[in-house]
């Protein structure tokens, strides 16, 4: 097996491991930080980073959010397609009663900046 492809089965099976319903808290926080470093595989590992930074997914607490969000700040323009989503987590107010949504808040906002700079390192490259 190439190396790439290791690396391919690695990521996956971590993306089906956020996916499943029977998980580790600790197996859940290594498998967000594997995805987070996975910038060459953005299509993979984004879409899965954000619907945990969306807190679209049950059985994920605050600490794994504000994870997946760090991801995808860590992910730079990769995640640019994440930024709805962040700006969402930025700025929603339907959860404020919760103490830790402003620490996701928090999260979410640095992230984006952590995007839009690493767009703005090269603006040749912009769609």
């Amino acid at each position: 097996m190439t190396r790439h492809r290791l690396h391919r089965l690695i990521l996956f099976v971590a993306a089906e491991l956020l996916a499943s319903h029977k998980r580790h808290p600790v197996v859940t926080r290594d498998a967000i930080k594997v995805l987070g470093q996975a910038r060459d595989e953005p299509g993979l590992v984004v879409p899965v980073l954000t619907q945990i930074a969306a807190q679209g997914r049950p059985g994920y607490d605050f600490g794994d959010i504000a994870e997946a969000i760090d991801a995808l700040g860590k992910l730079g323009r990769s995640a640019k397609a994440a930024v709805p989503a962040l700006e969402r987590s930025a700025f929603d107010e339907q959860d404020a009663l919760v103490g830790s949504n402003d620490n996701v808040q928090k999260h979410a906002r640095r992230a984006q900046r952590k995007i839009a700079s690493a767009d703005d390192e090269h603006p040749a490259e912009r769609e």
